[in-house]
């Protein structure tokens, strides 16, 4: 993560049409192919579903401000103002395109379930990028959020998702991809917990471990996958993991996914 930025949220407008072309159109080669030819292989459609991006660095990032298309919420000119601004600064402030911020979960909106897995989790309040990025994600918008490492960004987006989540459809909604195996599980461990009271099924699909324990699990019906992108294509390759119904979609460590030659 480069930079003394503290933390950005940016959301995208809901046409999601645009919001698809400003990302696909940033994603590497290896990631456009990912995404289109699994979910296409399905009859499913990649623009139909809210992207998150996590800890891209700043160039990365304004890249992305300056490919958004006419019609979303990005302004070029005021990122590119505050990344001045900021990057002169000692790190303490915060920017956010997104102007709500809530000073406790209770205020956020989410479920009562999900507010007794957060507080069980050991959360008092939220921290700086979940005051700000916890409810775009919930209302759906496409996000980019940045933060120093152990800053609550894996419980942001695990909330977002569990926020969102239809429980009586046991079907993958949403989709995690992290750069390694323990991240994944990591991400898969915090979802579970955050989502105890929940009853949310999630399944790491990462390598190293059984395919066809893999295929059983997600055969079996999950709400939620994480997983590393060579398991996961795998297991769309497969079939054994379907897209009709995944509506979400958050790339973690996105500078590190986007640099790899995948």
């Amino acid at each position: 993560m480069g930079g003394k930025v503290s933390g950005i949220v940016i959301h995208g407008a809901k046409k999601r049409k645009s919001s698809w072309n400003l990302f696909g159109r940033f994603f590497s080669s290896a990631f456009q192919f990912f995404l289109h030819a699994s979910f296409q292989l399905h009859g499913a459609d990649p623009r139909s579903f809210t992207i998150t991006l996590y800890s891209l660095s700043l160039l990365q990032i304004q890249l992305m401000a300056g490919l958004a298309p006419e019609g979303t919420q990005f302004d070029a000119r005021q990122y590119d103002a505050k990344m001045s601004e900021l990057l002169s600064t000692d790190g303490q402030e915060f920017f956010t395109s997104y102007d709500e911020v809530y000073d406790s979960f209770d205020a956020m909106g989410l479920q009562e379930n999900l507010l007794r897995g957060i507080y069980a989790y050991g959360f008092e309040r939220p921290s700086a990028i979940q005051q700000r990025g916890i409810v775009p994600f919930c209302k759906g918008l496409d996000v980019i959020q940045q933060a120093q490492s152990g800053t609550g960004k894996t419980a942001t987006f695990c909330s977002g998702i569990l926020q969102q989540l239809d429980y009586g459809l046991v079907q993958c909604q949403a989709l995690v991809l992290a750069p390694t195996r323990e991240l994944a599980q990591q991400i898969e461990k915090v979802m579970r917990a955050l989502g105890d009271y929940l009853g949310v099924k999630v399944h790491a699909c990462v390598g190293g471990t059984s395919v066809r324990e893999d295929q059983r699990i997600l055969q079996a019906g999950v709400h939620t996958v994480v997983g590393t992108p060579g398991r996961v294509f795998d297991m769309l390759r497969r079939q054994s993991l379907r897209p009709d119904h995944i509506k979400m979609f958050v790339l973690d460590e996105a500078d590190e996914m986007l640099s790899r030659d995948l």
